[in-house]
Protein backbone atom coordinates (compact mmCIF):
# COMPACT_ATOMS: atom_id res chain seq x y z
CA UNK A 1 0.00 0.00 0.00
CA UNK A 2 1.28 3.50 -0.90
CA UNK A 3 2.39 5.79 2.02
CA UNK A 4 2.08 10.07 2.20
CA UNK A 5 3.10 12.17 4.48
CA UNK A 6 0.41 13.87 6.67
CA UNK A 7 2.39 16.55 8.60
CA UNK A 8 6.15 15.00 8.68
CA UNK A 9 4.02 11.27 9.59
CA UNK A 10 3.91 8.65 7.81
CA UNK A 11 -0.12 7.35 6.97
CA UNK A 12 -1.03 5.04 4.68
CA UNK A 13 -2.60 6.42 1.64
CA UNK A 14 -6.40 4.84 2.17
CA UNK A 15 -6.64 7.13 5.44
CA UNK A 16 -6.37 10.62 3.97
CA UNK A 17 -9.78 11.53 3.68
CA UNK A 18 -9.02 15.03 1.98
CA UNK A 19 -11.41 16.98 3.42
CA UNK A 20 -9.67 20.14 3.37
CA UNK A 21 -9.51 23.95 2.75
CA UNK A 22 -7.47 22.91 -0.14
CA UNK A 23 -10.39 20.89 -1.65
CA UNK A 24 -13.00 23.55 -0.63
CA UNK A 25 -12.16 26.53 -1.28
CA UNK A 26 -8.52 25.95 -2.95
CA UNK A 27 -7.14 27.73 0.02
CA UNK A 28 -2.99 26.63 -0.31
CA UNK A 29 -0.29 26.03 -2.76
CA UNK A 30 1.62 23.11 -3.90
CA UNK A 31 5.00 22.11 -5.11
CA UNK A 32 6.02 19.68 -7.74
CA UNK A 33 9.68 18.40 -6.71
CA UNK A 34 12.29 15.66 -7.85
CA UNK A 35 13.72 13.00 -5.58
CA UNK A 36 17.38 11.80 -7.13
CA UNK A 37 18.88 8.66 -5.81
CA UNK A 38 18.01 9.99 -2.22
CA UNK A 39 18.34 13.76 -2.78
CA UNK A 40 15.76 16.43 -2.77
CA UNK A 41 16.62 18.49 -6.06
CA UNK A 42 16.72 22.03 -5.67
CA UNK A 43 15.38 22.43 -2.46
CA UNK A 44 16.39 26.14 -1.70
CA UNK A 45 15.26 27.21 -4.80
CA UNK A 46 11.57 25.62 -3.96
CA UNK A 47 12.31 26.58 -0.66
CA UNK A 48 12.12 30.62 -1.95
CA UNK A 49 9.02 29.97 -3.72
CA UNK A 50 7.49 28.86 -1.15
CA UNK A 51 8.53 32.12 1.25
CA UNK A 52 6.77 33.65 -1.29
CA UNK A 53 3.68 31.47 -1.33
CA UNK A 54 3.40 31.58 2.68
CA UNK A 55 3.42 35.66 2.70
CA UNK A 56 1.22 36.06 0.20
CA UNK A 57 -1.43 33.37 0.84
CA UNK A 58 -0.90 34.78 5.21
CA UNK A 59 -0.37 31.01 6.09
CA UNK A 60 2.10 30.34 9.22
CA UNK A 61 5.19 27.88 8.02
CA UNK A 62 4.90 25.31 10.66
CA UNK A 63 8.91 23.75 12.10
CA UNK A 64 8.05 20.14 9.58
CA UNK A 65 8.63 22.36 6.46
CA UNK A 66 11.59 23.73 7.14
CA UNK A 67 14.44 22.56 4.69
CA UNK A 68 16.16 19.97 6.98
CA UNK A 69 13.08 18.65 8.42
CA UNK A 70 11.24 18.19 5.10
CA UNK A 71 14.34 16.73 3.43
CA UNK A 72 14.35 14.33 6.41
CA UNK A 73 10.76 13.18 6.15
CA UNK A 74 10.97 12.97 2.26
CA UNK A 75 13.95 10.49 2.42
CA UNK A 76 11.61 8.59 4.94
CA UNK A 77 8.74 8.60 2.60
CA UNK A 78 10.92 7.18 -0.23
CA UNK A 79 12.31 4.14 2.12
CA UNK A 80 8.79 3.31 3.05
CA UNK A 81 7.84 3.38 -0.33
CA UNK A 82 10.94 1.91 -1.53
CA UNK A 83 12.28 4.31 -3.98
CA UNK A 84 15.01 6.04 -4.84
CA UNK A 85 14.05 8.81 -7.85
CA UNK A 86 10.58 10.11 -8.23
CA UNK A 87 8.13 13.20 -8.28
CA UNK A 88 7.13 14.28 -4.84
CA UNK A 89 4.17 15.93 -4.70
CA UNK A 90 3.95 18.81 -1.76
CA UNK A 91 0.93 20.32 -1.08
CA UNK A 92 -0.15 22.67 1.97
CA UNK A 93 -3.49 23.98 3.02
CA UNK A 94 -4.84 25.96 5.47
CA UNK A 95 -6.04 24.36 8.62
CA UNK A 96 -9.72 23.25 8.84
CA UNK A 97 -12.08 25.62 10.07
CA UNK A 98 -14.38 28.85 9.11
CA UNK A 99 -15.76 29.67 5.38
CA UNK A 100 -14.57 32.79 3.65
CA UNK A 101 -13.34 33.93 6.58
CA UNK A 102 -10.96 31.36 7.73
CA UNK A 103 -10.52 30.70 11.48
CA UNK A 104 -6.66 30.14 11.87
CA UNK A 105 -3.73 30.47 9.59
CA UNK A 106 -1.94 28.03 10.80
CA UNK A 107 -0.95 24.84 7.86
CA UNK A 108 -1.34 21.14 7.08
CA UNK A 109 0.66 19.60 4.52
CA UNK A 110 0.60 16.32 2.48
CA UNK A 111 3.15 14.91 0.13
CA UNK A 112 2.87 11.71 -1.90
CA UNK A 113 5.85 10.30 -4.06
CA UNK A 114 5.57 8.88 -7.46
CA UNK A 115 7.92 6.86 -9.10
CA UNK A 116 10.15 8.06 -12.07
CA UNK A 117 12.92 5.44 -13.54
CA UNK A 118 15.42 7.40 -14.62
CA UNK A 119 17.83 9.11 -12.35
CA UNK A 120 18.94 12.28 -14.96
CA UNK A 121 16.66 14.11 -16.87
CA UNK A 122 16.11 12.29 -20.11
CA UNK A 123 15.98 14.24 -23.07
CA UNK A 124 12.69 12.84 -25.35
CA UNK A 125 13.75 11.56 -28.75
CA UNK A 126 10.21 12.95 -30.26
CA UNK A 127 9.41 16.13 -30.47
CA UNK A 128 6.53 17.83 -28.41
CA UNK A 129 3.31 19.17 -30.84
CA UNK A 130 2.35 22.21 -29.19
CA UNK A 131 -0.85 24.47 -29.65
CA UNK A 132 -2.11 27.78 -28.54
CA UNK A 133 -4.53 27.97 -26.25
CA UNK A 134 -6.73 31.31 -26.91
CA UNK A 135 -10.28 30.85 -24.80
CA UNK A 136 -8.27 32.67 -21.66
CA UNK A 137 -5.93 34.91 -20.71
CA UNK A 138 -3.74 34.50 -18.45
CA UNK A 139 -3.34 38.31 -17.17
CA UNK A 140 -0.15 39.15 -15.62
CA UNK A 141 -1.10 41.89 -12.97
CA UNK A 142 -2.77 39.35 -11.31
CA UNK A 143 -0.36 36.07 -11.75
CA UNK A 144 0.78 34.31 -8.99
CA UNK A 145 4.47 33.48 -8.16
CA UNK A 146 3.79 30.17 -6.89
CA UNK A 147 1.72 26.85 -7.82
CA UNK A 148 -2.37 28.06 -6.14
CA UNK A 149 -4.52 25.20 -5.40
CA UNK A 150 -6.69 26.76 -7.94
CA UNK A 151 -5.73 25.87 -11.26
CA UNK A 152 -9.32 25.36 -13.70
CA UNK A 153 -7.26 28.12 -16.05
CA UNK A 154 -4.64 25.20 -16.46
CA UNK A 155 -7.26 22.91 -16.45
CA UNK A 156 -9.22 24.22 -19.27
CA UNK A 157 -5.98 24.64 -21.31
CA UNK A 158 -5.04 20.79 -21.01
CA UNK A 159 -9.00 20.28 -22.21
CA UNK A 160 -8.12 22.18 -25.22
CA UNK A 161 -4.66 20.08 -25.42
CA UNK A 162 -6.42 16.69 -25.69
CA UNK A 163 -9.06 18.01 -28.24
CA UNK A 164 -5.96 19.29 -30.42
CA UNK A 165 -4.14 16.09 -29.86
CA UNK A 166 -1.09 17.74 -28.95
CA UNK A 167 1.55 17.42 -26.14
CA UNK A 168 1.40 20.55 -24.62
CA UNK A 169 -0.54 23.81 -24.47
CA UNK A 170 0.58 27.54 -24.62
CA UNK A 171 -0.23 30.62 -22.71
CA UNK A 172 -1.25 33.92 -23.82
CA UNK A 173 -1.37 36.54 -21.44
CA UNK A 174 -3.40 39.81 -21.98
CA UNK A 175 -1.22 41.36 -25.04
CA UNK A 176 -1.22 37.98 -26.69
CA UNK A 177 2.35 36.81 -25.00
CA UNK A 178 3.56 33.39 -25.32
CA UNK A 179 4.44 33.31 -21.25
CA UNK A 180 4.63 29.68 -20.49
CA UNK A 181 2.84 26.08 -21.11
CA UNK A 182 0.43 23.98 -18.74
CA UNK A 183 3.96 22.76 -17.15
CA UNK A 184 7.00 24.23 -17.93
CA UNK A 185 8.90 27.34 -18.89
CA UNK A 186 9.97 28.20 -22.60
CA UNK A 187 12.81 28.80 -24.10
CA UNK A 188 13.69 29.34 -27.59
CA UNK A 189 16.41 29.45 -30.14
CA UNK A 190 16.70 32.29 -32.89
CA UNK A 191 20.24 31.75 -34.60
CA UNK A 192 23.05 31.83 -32.42
CA UNK A 193 20.73 33.55 -29.55
CA UNK A 194 18.87 32.11 -27.10
CA UNK A 195 15.59 33.30 -24.92
CA UNK A 196 12.78 33.16 -22.84
CA UNK A 197 9.65 35.04 -22.15
CA UNK A 198 9.98 37.42 -19.01
CA UNK A 199 8.53 36.49 -15.77
CA UNK A 200 7.12 39.82 -15.29
CA UNK A 201 4.35 38.86 -18.52
CA UNK A 202 2.71 36.60 -16.46
CA UNK A 203 4.70 33.23 -16.68
CA UNK A 204 5.36 31.47 -12.96
CA UNK A 205 8.93 31.46 -11.96
CA UNK A 206 9.77 28.40 -12.32
CA UNK A 207 12.67 26.32 -10.67
CA UNK A 208 14.18 24.51 -13.11
CA UNK A 209 13.79 27.74 -15.54
CA UNK A 210 16.28 29.66 -13.12
CA UNK A 211 18.87 26.86 -12.97
CA UNK A 212 18.91 25.84 -16.62
CA UNK A 213 19.70 29.48 -16.65
CA UNK A 214 22.36 29.35 -14.17
CA UNK A 215 23.48 25.84 -15.24
CA UNK A 216 23.73 27.70 -19.45
CA UNK A 217 25.86 30.85 -18.08
CA UNK A 218 28.13 28.91 -16.45
CA UNK A 219 28.98 27.27 -20.08
CA UNK A 220 28.85 30.96 -21.49
CA UNK A 221 25.31 30.54 -22.83
CA UNK A 222 23.37 33.98 -22.39
CA UNK A 223 20.11 33.27 -21.79
CA UNK A 224 18.13 36.99 -23.01
CA UNK A 225 14.70 37.15 -21.90
CA UNK A 226 12.58 38.73 -24.29
CA UNK A 227 8.61 38.24 -25.23
CA UNK A 228 7.44 36.02 -27.50
CA UNK A 229 4.34 36.39 -29.88
CA UNK A 230 3.12 33.68 -31.95
CA UNK A 231 3.53 35.40 -35.48
CA UNK A 232 7.14 34.88 -34.70
CA UNK A 233 7.22 31.12 -34.15
CA UNK A 234 8.26 30.68 -37.45
CA UNK A 235 11.78 32.18 -37.00
CA UNK A 236 12.29 30.13 -34.14
CA UNK A 237 14.98 27.29 -35.05
CA UNK A 238 14.77 25.52 -32.02
CA UNK A 239 12.41 25.72 -29.09
CA UNK A 240 11.94 23.96 -25.64
CA UNK A 241 10.39 23.68 -22.03
CA UNK A 242 11.88 23.62 -18.55
CA UNK A 243 10.63 22.24 -15.67
CA UNK A 244 11.17 20.30 -11.95
CA UNK A 245 10.21 17.04 -13.08
CA UNK A 246 11.08 16.32 -16.88
CA UNK A 247 14.13 18.86 -17.30
CA UNK A 248 14.88 19.82 -20.43
CA UNK A 249 12.22 18.71 -23.43
CA UNK A 250 11.82 19.48 -26.92
CA UNK A 251 9.69 20.79 -29.29
CA UNK A 252 8.91 19.53 -32.22
CA UNK A 253 6.40 21.23 -33.99
CA UNK A 254 3.71 23.94 -33.58
CA UNK A 255 1.11 23.44 -36.95
CA UNK A 256 3.33 22.95 -40.14
CA UNK A 257 6.38 24.60 -37.94
CA UNK A 258 9.19 22.26 -37.29
CA UNK A 259 12.02 22.66 -34.99
CA UNK A 260 15.37 21.85 -34.57
CA UNK A 261 17.27 19.99 -31.71
CA UNK A 262 20.87 20.64 -31.90
CA UNK A 263 21.29 22.89 -28.70
CA UNK A 264 18.92 21.53 -27.15
CA UNK A 265 20.73 18.67 -27.14
CA UNK A 266 23.98 19.87 -25.76
CA UNK A 267 21.68 21.99 -23.36
CA UNK A 268 20.66 18.80 -21.89
CA UNK A 269 23.87 17.65 -21.72
CA UNK A 270 25.20 20.48 -19.47
CA UNK A 271 22.29 19.86 -16.99
CA UNK A 272 22.72 16.43 -16.53
CA UNK A 273 26.51 16.55 -16.33
CA UNK A 274 25.66 19.45 -13.56
CA UNK A 275 23.55 17.24 -12.10
CA UNK A 276 26.46 14.27 -12.24
CA UNK A 277 28.46 16.50 -10.15
CA UNK A 278 25.78 17.80 -7.42
CA UNK A 279 25.11 14.13 -6.62
CA UNK A 280 28.78 13.08 -6.38
CA UNK A 281 29.24 15.57 -4.20
CA UNK A 282 26.52 14.30 -1.49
Amino acid sequence: MKLLLHNGKLISESTFNGLNRGMYYGDGFFETIRFINGNVHLIDIHQKRMDIAFVELGLKRTASLSRLELTKSFRKLAAANELDNGKIRLTIFRKWGGTFIPESDDCDWIAELSPIKNRDFQLNRKGLLIDIYKKEKKWSESAKSFKSLNASFYVNAGRFAREKRVDEAFVLNEKNEIIESLYSNIFYQKKDQLYTPPIEGGGLPGIMRAYVIHVLQKQGVVVFEKPLLEDELHEVDELFLTNSIRGIQWVGGYKAKRFYSRHIREYSNYLNRTLSKALAIK
